[in-house]
């Protein structure tokens, strides 16, 4: 039985719950599938205390907005924010609800908050369904953004991770995961005035992780979640996917073919390793919640994104031969 603030939320919204995909009491944090004025529709709920989600929620409002506003031709195929508002001690959304279910589900405690385990039913199709996540990549990246506009945009829509290395404290990161990361910095270095260039830099989910895909009948796709949004290297969404299919080499190596197609893109795929994994380098031990501090430096050290890390030192070849 739900708390008397959330079954207050529902009727005020006149939602009639069908579905409820997460239910967090711990956190208040739930999503529930369900009619609104017989429309299907997805409704997310946390506290207005979480000051940092309400922002990210607002922020996606706003690129539903922009997103709609340039290239409306482009054919991204993205689940819409409808609404947002705040009632009591809550902070909801209203989400356009499309049938289908995510790449991956959400499975606390066993692995990267399940983001790095796909569904059963998708694990063969990955010429199938790859291809097509590829398609709304590249949909995305057409957003026109003049030259002129992209500091301004930049500054309203930031960017996830730092630009600069430095900004990570590499020293620590290399004493923390037990490596040196001096080949991985001047790779950067080097590399920098392809990676920023603007023409690299392109619209950008963020969060491009298979629990935000999500496949409809037809094993047709749909991306979800734009809270961080942002003007990036045009390799940080595919980078980004490319590390949480780690469990899965076949769709690692179907992405690489269709998506890494040149030098260039070998180079800022590379680099994107690097940044990633820079700024996500204790996100294992983080997400399966160790408690210890040498607990989880033996998890980070050991899981193969530090591995994919210590490669990005050496070439692009030796990244792929990680295993």
């Amino acid at each position: 039985m739900y708390q008397k603030e959330l079954a207050d939320l529902f009727v005020d919204l006149h939602f009639n719950e069908k579905l409820a995909i997460k239910k967090d009491y711990e956190r208040e944090s739930y999503i529930f599938v369900g009619l609104i004025n017989n429309n299907e529709v997805v409704l997310k709920i946390f506290p207005k205390s979480s000051t940092g989600r309400v922002r990210n929620m607002e922020k996606e409002k706003a690129v539903d907005q922009y997103i709609d506003k340039h290239n409306k031709n482009f054919g991204l195929a993205r689940a819409k924010i409808i609404e947002t508002g705040i009632s009591g001690k809550y902070f909801w959304s209203i989400r356009q609800y499309y049938p289908g279910n995510s790449l991956s589900m959400l499975l606390p405690n066993e692995s990267l908050m399940g983001y790095d385990i796909l569904r059963n039913e998708f694990i063969d199709k990955d010429k199938i369904i790859v291809p097509k996540i590829i398609d709304n990549l590249e949909s995305l990246q057409k957003i026109s953004v003049e030259s002129h506009e992209l500091n301004n945009l930049k500054k309203n829509f930031q960017q996830k991770y730092f630009e600069d290395l430095e900004d990570y404290n590499p020293e620590n990161i290399g004493k923390y995961l037990g490596l040196s990361l001096i080949n991985q910095q001047n790779f950067f270095a080097n590399n920098k005035k392809l990676y920023y260039s603007n023409e690299n830099i392109k619209a950008c989910n963020s969060d491009m992780s298979p629990a935000n895909i999500i496949v409809r009948p037809g094993d047709n796709i749909i991306f979800s979640d734009f809270e961080q949004f942002c003007f990036d290297n045009l390799t940080i969404d595919f980078t980004y996917l490319w590390l949480f299919l780690w469990r899965y080499e076949n769709w690692q190596k179907v992405l690489i073919e269709l998506f890494i197609t040149n030098e260039k893109l070998e180079e800022m795929f590379r680099s994107s390793i690097i940044r990633i994994l820079f700024h996500m380098h204790k996100w294992p031990s983080i997400s399966l919640k160790i408690k210890t501090t040498e607990e989880s430096k033996k998890i980070d050290r050991t899981h193969i994104w530090a591995r994919y890390l210590a490669a990005a030192g050496d070439s692009f070849e030796a990244i792929l031969h990680v295993r």
